[in-house]
Formats: C-alpha cells, structure tokens, sequence
C-alpha cells in the first residue's frame, strides 16, 4: 500500500480532470484511462493501511504497554511527521513550482525554474498544508484516543464490547454492516467519495470514516482466527467489485456533474451522492478485504526481498513526492506520450528512493528511527534468512 502511493501519486499529474487544489500541477496530456486507474487505487489503498495501522497498534500496546506504545508511535510517526513538515514538504512546494514553471515556460531549463522558485510566495503552493504526511497525524489522533481508551475504561468493559463489535463485523452480515457505517460519513463528503485532508488538524468526517478501518483492524487483533476468516473469500470479492465498479462510475460521474452544473444540492442531486457513497462504501470494504485475503494466502513463509521492500516502504514514501512534483515538469518539453512519461516517472522515482533507502537509511539511526533497528552491510543477513527485532 505504501508504494502504491508512487503510482498514485505519479498518476495524479496525468487525470483527465484535475484533481482540483490538493494537486495543482496538471500535465498538458492527460489521459482518461490512468485517472480510472487512480480512482480504482484510491478506493481501497489507504483504507488497507488504516485497517493494518490499527491491528498492529493492538499488537504493540498488548507487547510494550502503554508507555512502550506511546514511545515507539512518539518515534516512528510523530517524529518523522514534524521533520517530514521542516524537510519534505518544503522539497514539495519546491518541485511543484518548477513544475509549473516548466509547463509554463516550454522552452524554459530547470535552472531558470529555481530561479523563479526563489521569487515567488511558497505559500501559494499547499499553504500551511502537510501534504501526503496527513496520514501521519491522523494516526497520532487514533493512537491518542486509543491511550484514552484503555486508560479510562475499564478491562471488563472494554473486552465485553470488543467480543460484541467483533461478532457483529466479523459475521457473515459483517461486510454489510460495515458498508453501511461508512456510508453514513461519506455522504457528507464532496460527491459522496472517500476524501483525504491536507490539513494538520482532522475533519469530523474524516476520522469517523478512517477510524472504522482502525477500529476493525485493532479488534482482529484478539481474535485472529475470526479475521482471517472474513479474509478468505478473496475471489469471490475480486468479482463482485468488476460490476460494482462499473455501476460506481456511472454513479460518480453523475454526481459530479450534478454538482458541476449547480443542482448538486437538489433532490436528484442528493440521490446520486449517496448513491456513490453507498456503493464506494461496498467496493471500499470488498477490496481491502479481498487485497488483505490474497496477501494473507501468498505470503505465507518470510522472503528476504519481500522484508527487505516492506523496511524500505516507509522511507521511501516519506520522499517520494517531491520527485513525482517536479519530475513530471521536465518530461513537458519532449515527445514522449502520456504513458511513456507515467512510466518514466514512475520508474525514476522508485530507483532513487529504493536506492537512497540502501545507501542512506537502512544502516544509519534514519533505519533505527523507521524501522526500529539498523541493519550494516557486514550484518545483513544473508539470502533465505531474516535479520530479527524490529516493529512496524
């Protein structure tokens, strides 16, 4: 889920439509087939990884306790958003401005576009915006309310409640019910779809939507059995969400044209959004669970190259969005078609944060502060074996 963010990310210059001020870079060719691809992406990938944050959180309190948990997320997620925001995001606004630049400016070289980087106001570009670090604080806002959580309520109390809540998500009619949670909250979102906040501070909406991901992710935790049990019908959820994407789009698409033509606030309007939210609602559950279950079924012994890629994960998302900003800006001025530099974006972008991860991270404190250990070159263990400690 975490290099899916490269691609979404990549693909995100190249939407047919812009994807309005979160992403204000829009390439002059565009294609209609990478923005269903982005859509398609953007229904289950950061639900995954919320539905994972909370399940390993569980892991990490049941493990270390309340202070070992709240020292290990101070580490692993607060400190890397607060030097993301001084660092990364600063990169950011930076190739977002010699991008436009370049678009602007065909004929225009990068070191003109630096020049005009330093003479205009950064913040016209994201503003006071954390960028693709949102994530981060919105899980240092579930882990906060978890601590409150199993520091004011009692053990009873809180067992009692999580069998019930795990009875009823867990349960056969358990994907029904958790569709129609999530629908609740989306219908209060822009045409009905899933949304994400720039912003240091959460949304109401946001939290009550990716806080039921973590919810069931922490409950799987105690009772696995019964998790991985609703994991297991991964093709039969892989079908279903062909036809259901077909009617979704249809329903999107309506909906955005409805609010683009002013009536999105009248009756019919109002019928198609909750229409999407009730249907990206199903596909939302449908494909995370079904990515989980096919995960879960292929992985099942430890591969090195698999361990190796997971440590890497987390820096290279950290970095990447500054090459995805300014890197589409100077394939502008040449030839290649809209796939060709989709891929040379993407390719550039996975190599060098890959490789910054090798030679940068992995056996420095960054590794240790990442991915709770540093791992040498002399000390890397060898082909078919994995080195132990760590914690995600």
């Amino acid at each position: 889920m975490m290099f899916l963010g490269l691609v979404f990310h990549t693909l995100a210059s190249y939407t047919k439509h812009p994807l309005g001020s979160a992403w204000p870079y829009q390439d002059p060719k565009r294609s209609m087939a990478l923005e269903v691809i982005l859509m398609w992406i953007h229904l289950f990938r950061m639900p995954t990884f919320f539905i994972m944050a909370g399940f390993f959180s569980a892991l990490l309190l049941r493990k270390n306790g309340r202070r070992g948990f709240l020292l290990n997320r101070t580490l692993r997620i607060l400190l890397p958003l607060v030097l993301g925001y001084l660092f990364i995001v600063p990169l950011c606004r930076l190739g977002l401005i010699v991008s436009v630049h370049l678009r602007d400016h065909r004929a225009a070289r990068l070191p003109d576009a630096l020049v005009a980087a330093g003479k205009l106001p950064w913040s016209d570009y994201f503003g006071d915006q954390v960028a693709h670090l949102w994530f981060l604080s919105y899980l240092l806002w579930f882990y906060a309310l978890a601590t409150l959580w199993i520091s004011l309520v009692s053990l009873n109390v809180r067992e009692r409640l999580g069998a019930q809540l795990r009875s009823l998500f867990y349960s056969r009619f358990g994907p029904l019910l958790l569709t129609v949670l999530l629908s609740a909250p989306l219908c209060l979102m822009k045409d009905g779809v899933l949304a994400t906040s720039l912003q240091l501070l959460p949304k109401i909406e946001l939290l009550l939507a990716y806080g039921l991901f973590f919810v069931f992710g922490w409950l799987g935790y105690a009772a696995p059995d019964a998790l991985f049990a609703i994991l297991k019908p991964t093709t039969r959820r892989f079908l279903v969400s062909v036809p259901l994407c077909v009617v979704y789009a249809m329903t999107l698409s309506a909906a955005v044209k409805a609010r683009q033509e002013g009536w999105g606030e009248s009756a019919q309007g109002l019928i198609y959004r909750v229409a999407t939210a009730c249907l990206g609602a199903a596909l939302t559950w449908s494909l995370s669970l079904a990515w989980m279950g096919l995960f879960v079924r292929l992985v099942q012994r430890a591969r090195p190259w698999v361990r190796y890629l997971t440590d890497a994960s987390y820096w290279v998302y950290l970095v990447h969005l500054p090459l995805v900003i300014a890197l589409p800006g100077m394939f502008v001025a040449t030839s290649l078609g809209v796939w060709s530099r989709v891929a040379a974006v993407l390719s550039i972008t996975t190599i060098a944060t890959v490789l910054s991860y090798a030679l940068l991270v992995r056996g420095t404190f960054l590794g240790l502060l990442l991915n709770g250990r540093r791992v040498s070159p002399s000390r890397a263990a060898p082909l078919g074996e994995l080195p132990n400690g760590g914690q995600g």
